[in-house]
């Protein structure tokens, strides 16, 4: 049975500490949570690998929700900033792990980055992505992102950057089941990319919405038709990029986007800005939240 969920009452919310798990290199990568064992306790999936330097374990964990223990781990070799994306790619009713790391430690290697498909029940490799599309790959371009269903498939990205010179991001459709690359795509600035494109159907078209650039270099925001491949609209930024991950609504047909400049831009589906505003000396890094207060 499962823990009863903490009590508000006038000093606040209360916890109970049902378990403890430890592992020296948990960092950067964010938990996803399904039941993997079938006890009825959603389970634990994370990535790890706080160090960039040394021979450090940089696992990929599964760990029992109901008892704090290990169920399986991966070797992934390199960080993972990533957070899993659960799909049941076998067809045995227990949803899969796909999630992607950074580049090596040591430099370029015939090993990470990558990105791993692996069974939900046990943790062992069903593909991954760099043998499946041997001969079409381009180098060791770091940073493999959070994981979008697009369909019957999925779109990820590879962030660039990481190392001079600098290379471009690109944005990959590939399918689930087999790992293999249908569509790939650079943005026409050849820049880096660290916000999870938003993904929306209008007008039964498939758009993403996402930014380039970094904390110390210029990007673009891009509107991109998947499927016509090609860019409808992109919005510079002269100083900075774009780093949080873009808010459209869809009822009132508009955009709400932020730029590490601390830009705030409302644009309206066609790129047109219809406002903006600027905090000088400040940057930003969230994401837009919108409410009626």
């Amino acid at each position: 049975k499962s823990p009863s969920p903490p009590e508000l009452n006038s000093k606040g919310f209360e916890f109970q500490n049902v378990w403890k798990f430890s592992q020296k290199s948990i960092g950067f990568s964010s938990p996803n949570l399904t039941d993997l064992n079938k006890d009825g306790v959603k389970d634990i999936i994370i990535g790890s690998g706080i160090f960039e330097q040394g021979e450090h374990e940089r696992p990929i964990m599964a760990i029992d929700g109901k008892k704090g223990t290990l169920l399986w781990s991966f070797n992934a070799y390199s960080r993972i900033f990533a957070t899993p994306f659960l799909i049941d790619i076998n067809g045995d009713q227990i949803k899969d792990v796909l999630i992607g790391t950074d580049h090596c430690h040591k430099g370029p290697s015939k090993i990470c980055p990558n990105l791993y498909a692996l069974n939900g029940k046990n943790g062992k490799l069903l593909w991954d992505l760099r043998n499946i599309n041997e001969g079409s790959w381009q180098g060791d371009v770091p940073g493999f992102n959070t994981i979008s269903k697009f369909g019957d498939n999925i779109l990820f990205g590879q962030s660039g950057g990481g190392f001079e010179p600098r290379p471009p991001a690109r944005l990959f459709l590939a399918h689930p089941k087999t790992g293999k690359i249908l569509k790939e795509f650079t943005p026409e600035d050849k820049g880096e990319v660290y916000s999870i494109p938003t993904l929306f159907n209008h007008k039964n078209k498939w758009h993403a919405l996402f930014g380039t650039g970094g904390e110390i270099v210029k990007g673009s925001l891009y509107l991109y038709d998947l499927e016509k491949e090609k860019t409808l609209w992109s919005l510079p930024e002269k100083k900075k990029g774009w780093i949080s991950s873009p808010l459209v609504h869809l009822k009132e047909e508009f955009i709400f986007a932020t730029s590490v400049d601390s830009g705030f831009y409302k644009l309206d589906l066609k790129g047109k800005v219809l406002w903006k505003q600027k905090l000088e000396g400040f940057e930003t890094y969230s994401s837009p939240a919108i409410g009626n207060f």
